[in-house]
C-alpha cells in the first residue's frame, strides 16, 4: 500500500471514511482503473467514480471528501511513474467528480 501524507487532510484520514477511501484508492483494481482513465486522456479519479458505489461513504462532506480523493490519487498516480499533465481536466457529471487531473506516464 502506498504510504499516505495526508497534509490538510489529517483530520479526515483519521475518520473511518478516509481511511476506507485510502485503503480503495490502492487496490489494484482501483489503480488499474485510474490507469486506464489516464492513457485515455481523463481524470485518473474517473477510474475511482466507477467504483464509487463501494466506498462512498454517506457521511462524508462531499466537497471535502472529493478534494481529499483527488489529493490521494495524485500521490498514488505519482508512486507509480505519472506527472500531472492537466490540473483541471473534465468529466461527464455522471460521477461523484466533474474535474480531476490527467496524467502522463513519465518516461
Amino acid at each position: 500500500m502506498h504510504y499516505y501524507q495526508p497534509g490538510s487532510f489529517r483530520a479526515e484520514v483519521v475518520r473511518a471514511y478516509g481511511a476506507g477511501t485510502r485503503e480503495c484508492l490502492n487496490e489494484l483494481e482501483t489503480i488499474a482503473m485510474m490507469e486506464v482513465a489516464s492513457g485515455e486522456g481523463l481524470p485518473s479519479v474517473a477510474g475511482v467514480g466507477k467504483r464509487q458505489a463501494s466506498f462512498v461513504p454517506a457521511d462524508a462532506p462531499k466537497n471535502r471528501w472529493r478534494q481529499m480523493v483527488g489529493h490521494m490519487a495524485c500521490q498514488v498516480m505519482a508512486g507509480r511513474g505519472y506527472v500531472v499533465d492537466n490540473k483541471r481536466g473534465s468529466l461527464a457529471a455522471d460521477g461523484p467528480f466533474t474535474r480531476g487531473a490527467t496524467y502522463r506516464w513519465q518516461r
